[in-house]
Parts: C-alpha cells; structure tokens; sequence
C-alpha cells in the first residue's frame, strides 16, 4: 500500500471519530472540540497537574478569569467526574467541559509534555507579609468550629501553614473521623490540638494538599507520599508530605523542614561544659567513629552537622550521605541516597571512599554491610560521624552486635559515643516555681548527690499560645570507650553488663544531665520524666 493510499485512509479514520465524537457532544448538550485545530497556551496547560491530565485524559484549554474550559475525552466516568470536582476543588475556578476525541488528547498530550517542563505544584506557595493579617483572621475563624464563609480552600490551607509556621510546629497532622476533622501542630516534639473543623471540608484539603505534593487525588489504597515548598514572608520552608489510608479518608502528615535554618555549632547545643570539652577531643582524634544515637526526631542530625561545622575547613574533603539532605552547609559535598533508584547508602559510602575524604557523614547506620564499610573507614585513616537508633550509649554496642557486626572492628574504632533527647524549655515568661516533694528531693540526692532549694514548672501564657514551654534543648550521655568497655564488647555482654560499666566509667546519665537542666531552671522535672522515661 502507498503512502497516499495509507495517509488518505488515516484521515478518514480521524475524520470518522471526529464526527462520531461531535456527534456525541450534541447528544451530551456540551461543546465540541478538535485540538489539532486549536492553538494551546502553555500557562493554561499548566493549570492542570500532569496526574490529573494523565489519569482522567483531559487538557486545560481556556483560562477566562476564573473559568477554565477542559476538554475531555470521557466526562461521563465516574471517576473523571470525581478528578474535575476535586481539580475545581484545588483550583478554585468553575469548570466547564468540551469533548474531544482519543486522537484530539493525544495530540494536546503532546503539546502539553513539550511545553509544560514542571508540574504547577512545583511552583512554591508564596505567603507574603501582606496575607499574614489576613491569613490569621481565617485561622481565628477556624477556632470557633463555625462555617468560613465564602473562604477558599487555598486561603484555608495557607491559614494552617502560617499559623504552624508562627508556632515553630515541626508537623501539621490533619485526621479525619466520622464527623469532624481534627487539626493538631507537633510543637516542641509534643502534638497539640490546633483545629477542630467539619469533615465537610477535609475533602477539599485533602485535594489541595495532594495537588500541590504530586499526589494522587483521589484516595488510595495505600500510603503516598509527595513534597512542596512554601515561602513565609522571607524563609524558605521544605514540605513533606505523607498519607495513609483510613475507613474516613486519606490522613495526611506533612513535616516542616526550614532550608534556611540557622545552623548550630558545638557550644549552642547546650552541652555542659565538661561534655564540649570531651566531645572537642573526639573528633580532633584523626581517625575514628563519632556515633550519635537516639529515636527518631531527637537532633541528631543538628549535633552532627555541629560536628562537621567545627571540622569544616580548607584543608578538610568533607562528604555527607544523606537521606534527606536536610541542611546545605558550604564547603561540604553533600550526597542524597535515592533507594528506589538503587542509590543505597551502602553505594554512595563505596563511593564516596574512592573520592579520597578526609571526614565521611553517613546520615544513618541501619545494616550490618553499611556499619561495617563505615567503621574499617574510621580503621583506615579517616573520620566517620554517624547516627543510629539505640535507647543510650551504652546500648549502641548491643545494637552493632545485633546487626552481625565482628566486635574485634568496632571495639578499637569509636572515639565517642553519644545518646540524646530534646526537651522542651520552660516560657521564661510564666514558669512558676514550687519546692521540691520528698520523693523528688531524693531522687536528685541520690543521681546528683545534692537537692537544689527550688524547681520551676509550667504555666501558660500568650507567649507560649498557652503551652507552658517555648523552644527545645538537648540532653546527653556521652560515652567514651574505656577498655574494660571494649572488652566486653569482645566477650558480646549484655545491654546490663554496658550499662553498668560506663556507671562505672563516670558516664553522666541522660537522666542525670535532664536533672542538671531542671536545676538551672531551663526545664521541668515532668518533662525529664516525659523524655527519659526513667
């Protein structure tokens, strides 16, 4: 067959579906069109997020104030029908529908994948010093539980997130249940309930969320995760954003991560000042691990990057291998694992070893092959500072042993170990101070051998928004191996068997360290407690 012959029957073809879909537009009553025929505009593509163009096979095609004319190619799917309600639900513009054909879609398709480089969710939500009055009169009205009145769900979302921003709230957590949809801000490490609104309208932010994070819209069948970023006023805020499916709908989580924050050295960890001087010695050794332990959301990474702004010179090669990169620090060459990829840390340490460093930073140790690169790394020459999840110092012995680590690698290999926990501090301006119970007198008698003439606990007042405490410092135990340590390592001991030789070693419990902090007046006993769990 010619080619004449072939390109005569594909216009009839094409001419036959366009007529069949023109056809079924009337019988809808909504218009017709064929986008081979229309000119598109890149800003009105980019309207519609690349999963919604994608997954519902419609094109954004006029954008007239706040009406947008989408062509579709089947608006009677239920599930396309729920996409375009959430997308006007995002968007805020009223949307009217045009019909087009398979082929007229994957014509725009192509337009639209050309031109449009970037999903508009990438674009950064932009809070200026001008909404922020605005923004917090809807947060006041969300308080009350009443309906918004004529607020848009953008304007609504941005209430949230400049409210927790003012906060200082690490996590926004939106939780949805049968009737109301509770709101709660992690300050502090400690989640309080923000807002308690309708459920009615968590669909609606739910949707937003998702259509700025590159999520999914609809809700699915299990947990999603995404990112945007956020501009309040002058800083530059980093969200991740998770969800997780329940019977009333997608929760959602997002972090609030500041790439603008202010990094801390060594002396404004709030570290004693015998502690600063022993944690000086470890990393001016020239060779060594420097391992930093504690859950999840306990700074570790905060002392770390202290570590490496102390190291953090001409003469130094400094690689970090992250995930995330949470901080950008100059003169550091920062690494981001990207496990799906197959970019494990495992990979990026065995290259970052042939890059000649003079100091590694491995965000996390979570298997015995990445322990074992990083410690004959600290054997052979060369710094490493890393972080693990153990309950103390002393348990970190227990933890490599559990990952099949050979004690003979380890045993000669660390410099220090530290455990720490954050704590809240008191609100300087309404803390009240009580005298000591009998049983808390003994208890300081008996950690610190002497009992102090008073203690503070919390208040509330406006400039703590009521909580009491304003701001987070941290508390350690620091563990320097001793012999008798490594020894024990070798013969495999139990958690005990260390615990009790570092008390022997002189090693100043977490507890003890919290105990300090109640003392100077910085912290509560409760909160000690709260943290400790001792």
């Amino acid at each position: 067959m010619s080619d004449k012959i072939s390109d005569k029957i594909l216009q009839l073809d094409r001419s036959q579906e366009e007529n069949a879909t023109k056809g079924k537009a009337a019988t809808l009553n909504i218009q017709y069109l064929d986008l081979t025929k229309t000119e598109l505009d890149e800003k009105v593509l980019r309207v519609v997020p690349k999963q919604v163009v994608e997954g519902s096979q419609c094109i954004a095609i006029v954008l007239n104030g706040s009406k947008l004319l989408l062509g579709v190619v089947n608006p009677e799917s239920e599930g396309v029908k729920k996409s375009i309600m959430e997308l006007a639900q995002t968007t805020g513009f009223e949307i009217n529908l045009a019909l087009i054909s398979p082929s007229s879609y994957a014509y725009a398709k192509k337009t639209y994948d050309l031109l449009v480089h970037q999903n508009v969710g990438e674009q950064p939500v932009v809070i200026s010093q001008q909404n922020i009055e605005v923004l917090n009169s809807i947060a006041l009205q969300m308080e009350t539980n009443k309906p918004l009145g004529g607020v848009s769900v953008t304007d609504q979302l941005s209430a949230i997130l400049a409210k927790a921003v003012e906060l200082k709230a690490s996590d926004i957590h939106l939780e949805p249940a049968e009737k109301d949809l509770e709101i709660r801000f992690r300050i502090d490490g400690v989640l309080h309930k923000k807002f308690e609104r309708p459920i009615s309208e968590f669909h609606g932010l739910s949707s937003r969320i998702k259509y700025l994070a590159k999520m999914p819209l609809v809700t699915a069948e299990e947990p999603q995760d995404g990112r945007f970023t956020i501009n309040v006023v002058n800083d530059t805020l980093d969200l991740r954003v998770a969800s997780l499916p329940t019977v009333y709908g997608d929760m959602i989580t997002i972090r609030i991560l500041n790439k603008d924050k202010v990094m801390f050295n060594l002396s404004q960890l709030g570290l004693r000042q015998d502690l600063e001087a022993i944690m000086h010695d470890a990393i001016k050794k020239p060779h060594g691990l420097v391992l930093v332990t504690g859950p999840t959301g306990s700074g570790k990474t905060t002392t770390l990057y202290g570590f490496l702004r102390e190291l953090n010179s001409e003469e130094r090669k400094i690689i970090t291998i992250e995930d995330p990169v949470e901080y950008k620090l100059e003169g550091l060459e920062q690494s981001q694992v990207d496990s799906e990829r197959g970019y494990t840390f495992v990979e990026a340490l065995r290259g970052a070893l042939r890059q000649d460093p003079d100091v590694i930073m491995i965000g996390e140790i979570r298997d015995k092959e990445t322990a074992g690169i990083g410690i004959r790394a600290a054997l052979t020459g060369h710094i490493v500072l890393a972080t693990m999840h153990s309950n103390s110092a002393p348990s970190a012995y227990n933890r490599l042993l559990e990952m099949d680590v050979e004690p003979f690698l380890f045993s000669g290999s660390v410099n220090i170990i530290i455990a720490q926990r954050l704590i809240r501090l008191l609100c300087q301006t309404c803390k009240k101070e009580r005298h000591l119970t009998n049983e808390e007198s003994k208890t300081f008698e008996h950690n610190l051998g002497r009992v102090p003439d008073k203690i503070f606990e919390p208040n509330g007042c406006d400039d703590c928004d009521g909580i009491g405490y304003s701001g987070r410092t941290a508390i350690f135990e620091a563990l320097v191996p001793s012999r008798a340590m490594e020894q024990l390592a070798l013969n495999k001991a139990s958690i005990n068997e260390f615990e009790d030789q570092a008390n022997k070693d002189g090693m100043i419990s977490l507890f003890q360290d919290g105990l300090l902090k109640v003392e100077q007046g910085v912290s509560s006993l409760a909160e000690i407690y709260r943290v400790t769990r001792e």
